[in-house]
């Protein structure tokens, strides 16, 4: 998907630098709530981050490289995964609130669970009736598109919060 609305870009301009800016700001309310959790869950747990945002490089592939704010380098690996998981969790969290209170979904289902195609219509004309449907489904695409961690080093603490909370449950 990144690669395809990167191309479309590129398309458009025939210039990477101007690619990559329009790329960054089509992802820009994802990018800013990833990088702002990012940097208050480090400061909850004591961790100096090096460096604030700054303009993006230019690039020539589409992948959102998020990591305008980055860790002090002695930080540890658990802290390093918790730190680099909060994004997906509270995104996650943040999806769930929009489908929930915003796009209804549960009303939704209910309307088309019967699986008459009249059902189906109105059950679409109820979720695009949503107020400001568009800029709704933007943000939520965005934020969706954004949350994931992307460094294998800011996962390797996972293994032993994993292995801990399977000593715990058991």
């Amino acid at each position: 998907m990144h690669q395809h609305i990167f191309k479309v870009g590129w398309l458009l301009t025939q210039n990477y630098e101007t690619t990559t800016i329009l790329y960054y700001t089509f992802f820009l309310p994802g990018i800013i709530l990833h990088e702002v959790i990012y940097w208050l869950v480090a400061g909850l747990l004591d961790v100096r981050a090096e460096r604030s945002i700054k303009w993006p490089e230019k690039q020539e592939i589409g992948e959102l490289r998020l990591n305008f704010v980055q860790l002090a380098r002695r930080t540890g690996r658990i802290q390093r995964a918790i730190i680099s998981s909060a994004p997906l969790i509270i995104g996650l969290v943040i999806v769930w609130l929009m489908a929930t209170n915003i796009f209804d979904i549960a009303g939704f289902m209910t309307t088309i669970s019967s699986g008459d195609l009249n059902d189906v219509g109105a059950g679409f004309s109820q979720l695009l009736s949503t107020p400001d449907f568009w800029l709704w489904f933007y943000i939520l695409f965005t934020i969706s598109n954004t949350m994931f961690p992307h460094l294998p080093k800011d996962l390797q603490g996972w293994r032993a919060i994993i292995a801990s909370l399977a000593v715990a449950a058991a």
